[in-house]
């Protein structure tokens, strides 16, 4: 493996003197990557943490533009807002990343991706990101990562409960608008929004498309989010949390029309038991339900996914976290393609933090019994190695699975019942370097999968082997702007044929300048991507695009913001015969009380 941001990399950190920052920075807490609130810039697995300030000034309308051109993160989608939507972590199957909604599983059981581009920015709180295997905390689907998604929630300050909202204009006949109120008082906290999209759309389809119908396809989405919580005295709380969002797509195509109905709720506990022990536990329900149309009818999938967790976390010491879990999933797909599948899992996994002096240690092991793959152990482990007070060390290795969708194994003509699960090994080092002016973080890869599902009709292929590195250089406090800068390298290919798998360019890259001037905050963002493979042996050009945004604060009630999307509205297509959106802009007024 070629080890290609490493040599100018490893000089950065020996020539540069600067000193740490005098003051301490508060650290992003992060859940995601041991399923315990930690640390970001304590853990020992790669995370990405998007905040609600970082949505705010991003030049991105949907979760799919704010993720394109991360490092290790390729994006498809079948045109603009609404398109569907697939994300490649670190050159892995697009349904090997887990997603999570406030702690839920969800998505399609056909297909066994989520739908994010149905999820509207304005109900999202924050969204962390972890790359590389998680299956030993979360099972099958999470061998590329884990997105996680926090919807908004109301804060217990003292202050009451305070209205918001939002109306946005621009181009494609977009119109949005949403509302708010959030706020909490006794204990009690609540957040309640409302968000409602209609876009007049584009052609998303090329010329060279043979199912190509020259017409605007348009777009629109209703969703809802409600999040109660209850503190007591003695810290119990309790959560309630119910999110539905409602879309309707046009496409060209076989199916030309679609009708999405997707929704979640979910009860949550968490109670302290003493000084070293706390309880959580959460029932769910997630549901993803497509109706497709086409000249003769219709074409149903209804999901349904129930989840019960319960996990122990356990202190004995300062330096030593232990965390057991038992998990239960329930999974129905009712489909008008191939008759009703159930699918039940049993699964148990634990997990030990260890931090001492310059040494962090992460191991973990899960048992999942789906019954008819039989059981299915998982394990990680991970260190981290404090070299100096700048320069951090991190290593992680450990196995993952993936069960085959039901698509996979019954859609007609295609299906192949006869599936094995994927497995993969995956092995990883990174080096991190933390000053007050500079901070770069380099991660080295390398991922196999065995059995991989590909091609059509769907067959177990011998092996994928996938070797990457990525760098991520930030320059805060810089006096020009604040910059970020994230290379990606991916070799993806096929073991046996030495093919590049589809859909995974080679290399990427992204760069975003922040400056705020005044009551201004302006950002420039700039993504791009290298040619790849796609189907039927075709290759997608590679492509840059630009974006920026400028927000100005009126007053501490009403400020605006100005969105452009491809500013020099470049032509280009990341999904085989499909066009993305060119130069677009939108402009939005907030007013908050």
């Amino acid at each position: 493996m070629k080890n290609h941001f490493l040599i100018p990399v490893l000089s950065i950190l020996s020539i540069s003197t600067i000193s740490n920052a005098a003051e301490t920075k508060l650290d992003d807490v992060v859940v995601t990557a041991t399923r315990t609130a930690i640390s970001a810039d304590e853990s020992i697995v790669p995370v990405v943490v998007i905040t609600a300030d970082d949505i705010k000034k991003s030049p991105a309308n949907d979760i799919p533009t704010l993720l394109s051109g991360t490092a290790g993160i390729n994006v498809g989608r079948s045109g603009g807002l609404g398109g569907q939507t697939s994300i490649f972590v670190r050159g892995t199957e697009s349904n090997h990343l887990l997603v999570l909604i406030d702690g839920v599983r969800a998505g399609s059981l056909s297909i066994g991706a989520t739908a994010i581009e149905h999820i509207p920015l304005e109900l999202v709180e924050r969204i962390e990101l972890i790359k590389g295997n998680r299956s030993s905390l979360y099972g099958s689907d999470a061998i590329g990562g884990v997105l996680q998604i926090f919807t908004k929630k109301g804060a217990d300050d003292g202050s009451g409960f305070h209205p918001s909202v939002l109306i946005s204009t621009g181009s494609n006949e977009t119109h949005k608008m949403s509302f708010a109120v959030s706020g909490g008082m006794d204990g009690f906290s609540m957040s309640m929004t409302g968000a409602f999209l209609h876009s007049g759309g584009y052609d998303v389809t090329l010329d060279s498309n043979p199912n190509n119908n020259p017409d605007d396809d348009s777009y629109s989405n209703d969703s809802v989010s409600l999040n109660i919580g209850k503190l007591w005295d003695n810290g119990i709380k309790l959560d309630l949390l119910y999110m539905d969002s409602d879309a309707n797509v046009e496409f060209d195509g076989w199916y030309y029309e679609s009708d999405v109905d997707n929704s979640l709720s979910s009860l949550k506990l968490f109670a302290p038991l003493g000084d070293k022990v706390d309880l959580t536990f959460q029932v769910a329900e997630s549901k993803d339900e497509l109706v497709s149309y086409d000249s003769f009818g219709s074409s149903e999938n209804k999901s349904r996914r129930r989840q019960q967790t319960l996990q122990v976390d356990y202190s004995p010491t300062d330096e030593l976290q232990l965390s057991l879990g038992l998990e239960r999933q329930q999974d129905k797909l009712n489909s008008t393609n191939y008759a009703d599948q159930k699918i039940k899992n049993k699964s148990s996994y634990i997990q030990g933090i260890y931090e001492v002096g310059i040494v962090g240690v992460l191991a973990g092991f899960r048992n999942d019994d789906y019954g008819v793959y039989g059981d299915e152990n998982t394990w990680n482990i991970g260190a981290s190695f404090d070299i100096t007070e700048s320069i951090k060390l991190t290593a992680n290795s450990g196995t993952g699975f993936k069960v085959p969708t039901f698509n996979d194994l019954f859609w007609p003509g295609g299906g192949n019942p006869e599936l094995l699960p994927e497995k993969s090994k995956n092995y990883e080092i990174g080096v991190g370097y933390d000053v007050q002016l500079i901070q770069i973080q380099l991660n080295i890869y390398k991922t196999e999968v065995e059995d991989l599902i590909a091609g059509w009709p769907s067959t177990n292929i011998n092996k994928a082997k996938i070797s990457g590195e990525e760098l991520i250089v930030k320059l805060p406090g810089n006096k020009i702007a604040d910059f970020v800068i994230e290379l990606s390298h991916v070799d993806a290919t096929d073991d046996a044929t030495g093919d590049q798998l589809l859909k995974r360019p080679v290399r990427s890259g992204k760069i975003s300048a922040a400056k705020t001037i005044g009551a201004f905050d302006i950002a420039l963002t700039a993504f791009g991507y290298s040619s790849s493979l796609d189907w039927g042996g075709t290759e997608a050009a590679g492509y840059g695009v630009f974006g920026g945004v400028i927000n100005y604060e009126l007053n501490k009630h009403v400020d605006f913001t100005l969105r452009a999307e491809n500013l020099f509205d470049k032509k280009y297509s990341s999904v085989y015969g499909y066009s993305s959106p060119g130069r677009s802009f939108m402009l939005e007024m907030t007013a908050g009380f």
